[in-house]
């Protein structure tokens, strides 16, 4: 395994859209908690900045810009006093980390421009308090927007140069040093804040993976129940505020007929591969407007919605009648699966919300109840056949 150059830092990692907003959620609440103190520590310095500030600066470059930093530390302080961690919606968190950044950018830069005007204007014996103040004061937005390392980075390059470049070429050896020092410093920080977020993305984005990983099945690639259960809480609540207006969740249950004998006669891999061109053929006959699930061994599940003011009901604009045809249909070819002819059929039953269960437990039991009413009535159809008798009954 080779070791990442510092430069790898510098490219942007791939995050998708869900681990972006979890980011951007993780670094709010960061900032709720660590802002405050940031700006106390702000206004603390400004305070000091204007002590140490040279008499013979004048009064409006000494004092009066200080002063400003302080009233709009103060109102930011109250800002962030005011928000709560887990009050804000990803949009919202990422707005207001942004603003956050750009704050205190321009007042990183607006105070490095003072500490520099400060500096060059100050006696020998304290102008080594000038950059002190300006680094320190630099640093605690930095460190208080950690999580954010664009702010950071951001805060970094504009409260360092103007103090570095004028300590660089108006200053002696001395001072020459200590600009470098500074600048060092700030690019090992850097480099620092950077690892960090690199780290924490890597860990989002495993946490999201193993997130979607223990709601989904590992062999089809379709919904677990837990996923299952989430979309039909989600179905429910829209459905009772209003979100849904005419439409209501509905369950269909489905049992593979003939499956059993698949793994005992071609072995589970060829059972395995069977299951998966089941998953795909149920996907494409109910479409993008309902959810396929995998509830386990041979038993799948549909999730979709129906319409109450039709007397069928409809499903993503179809009856649910028509839809249960669809699925049936999809099972009419056999599946080719390792080289056999494997002929699988299927049995369903339904359920609709509220008037067949309100939980999804309940309608799971009136689903089953209608799927083995319906198998009973394919064994007898089946009886009647082979004794010669009517085929439908």
């Amino acid at each position: 395994m080779t070791k990442p150059s510092p430069f790898s830092l510098l490219k942007p990692q791939i995050v998708t859209p869900r681990v972006r907003e979890a980011l951007a959620l993780e670094q709010y609440r960061a900032l709720v908690t660590q802002a405050p103190l940031g700006y106390i520590a702000l206004i603390t310095m400004s305070i000091i900045a204007i002590s140490a500030a040279s008499p013979s600066v004048h009064p409006l470059t000494r004092i009066f810009l200080p002063c400003v930093l302080i009233a709009v530390a103060a109102y930011r302080l109250v800002v962030w006093l005011r928000r709560k961690p887990d009050a804000a919606t990803p949009a919202q968190a990422a707005k207001a980390v942004a603003n956050a950044g750009i704050i205190s950018t321009i007042m990183a830069g607006c105070g490095s421009i003072w500490g520099a005007y400060s500096w060059a204007s100050a006696p020998e014996h304290t102008s080594v308090l000038i950059p002190t103040i300006v680094t320190l004061s630099t640093l605690t937005p930095v460190l208080a927007q950690s999580m954010c390392v664009r702010n950071s980075i951001a805060n970094l390059i504009a409260g360092i140069t103007p103090i570095a470049l004028t300590m660089a070429v108006a200053g002696d050896t001395a001072d020459r040093l200590v600009a470098t020092l500074i600048v060092v410093t700030s690019l090992y920080l850097g480099s620092a804040l950077t690892q960090q977020s690199h780290r924490m993305v890597a860990l989002l984005s495993l946490e999201h993976v193993m997130r979607e990983e223990a709601k989904s099945d590992p062999l089809t690639g379709l919904v677990n129940h837990r996923a299952l259960s989430d979309r039909f809480t989600a179905l429910i609540e829209d459905a009772r505020s209003g979100g849904m207006t005419h439409e209501r969740p509905a369950l269909i249950q489905i049992d593979l007929d003939g499956f059993k004998p698949v793994n005992k006669m071609h072995g589970h891999a060829t059972g395995d591969e069977v299951l998966r061109q089941v998953a795909d053929r149920l996907r494409r006959a109910v479409g993008k407007g309902a959810t396929v699930c995998r509830v386990g061994g041979d038993e799948f599940a549909i999730l979709t919605t129906t319409d109450p003011e039709h007397d069928a009901g409809v499903a993503g604009g179809r009856q649910l009648p028509d839809l249960c045809a669809r699925v049936h249909a999809a099972f009419d070819a056999p599946f080719q699966a390792s080289g056999h002819h494997v002929v699988v059929g299927i049995s369903t039953g339904y359920a609709q919300w509220p008037q067949d269960g309100r939980t999804l437990d309940e309608m799971t039991g009136t689903a089953d109840r209608r799927l083995i009413a319906a198998k009973d009535v394919q064994r007898r159809r089946a009886s009647m056949r082979a004794f010669g008798g009517p085929a439908l009954i």
